[in-house]
């Protein structure tokens, strides 16, 4: 069922020992899967466990924000960010100072387009829109961790072969994220892994999300995966 759905939201619940990415479909009750980490968001190991079924409890695969496997443990693609063109040193300065608050976006690899690469077919570029696509051009900055905090985006991701995927977000209150599929053939899986590197870059001001991190620092237990009780 994961796979057929055309229009999905994913919304993060942030909790200390503990975050869950519920999917749902629009004007249907109730949830279509799960995305589960059992450590707080931004705590020890990025491994997300995906659950669907009528009781969400069927293994569906595991996504982290660089990469997707299926339930068998085979790789269904990647998410990176390509290189940065270079640039001016005007473009340097407002890149890396003024859009990133100071930190040297070249050092921590998130510097160009976002790229979608599902194994077996042609890779797929994201645009930024939105009210922060306003503010910078998709192939410029990816860490814009102050805007996209606060401002609606939006990506939208395609290739010659593909007519891709949309995936939107509205203001970082709500922190819901919609999905739009235009190609049924894109792995749900690696959207998944898509929304949770875009996730990281873009709703570091959300405000549970950053108090549960902070938290989750002096909490022993939330250091390392604990096994769900049955």
């Amino acid at each position: 069922m994961l796979n057929d759905v055309t229009e999905f939201d994913v919304v993060p619940e942030y909790k200390i020992r503990g975050t869950t990415f519920w999917v749902s479909t629009p004007g249907v009750q109730g949830s279509i899967a799960r995305i589960r980490k059992d450590v707080a968001q931004g705590a020890g190991a990025q491994i997300h466990r995906v659950f669907v079924g009528p009781n969400l409890d069927d293994f569906a695969g595991i996504v982290n924000t660089v990469t997707a496997l299926d339930a068998k443990g085979v790789k269904v693609g990647k998410v990176s960010y390509l290189p940065r063109k270079k640039r001016g040193a005007l473009d340097a300065f407002v890149d890396d100072f003024v859009l990133n608050n100071g930190s040297l976006n070249s050092a921590d690899g998130h510097t160009g387009p976002l790229c979608f690469q599902q194994e077996g077919r042609e890779p797929m570029f994201g645009k930024l829109g939105g009210a922060l696509g306003g503010v910078v051009s998709g192939d410029r900055a990816s860490n814009v961790d102050s805007a996209g905090g606060i401002l609606p985006f939006s990506f939208a991701f395609k290739s010659s072969q593909s007519a891709g995927f949309e995936m939107s977000r509205g203001s970082s209150v709500g922190n819901r994220f919609h999905f739009s599929v235009h190609d049924p053939g894109i792995s749900r899986l690696l959207m998944f892994t898509c929304l949770l590197s875009i996730q990281e870059d873009y709703s570091e001001l959300n405000a549970k999300k950053f108090l549960t991190e902070t938290v989750a620092i002096f909490d022993p237990k939330s250091w390392g995966v604990h096994k769900k009780k049955s």
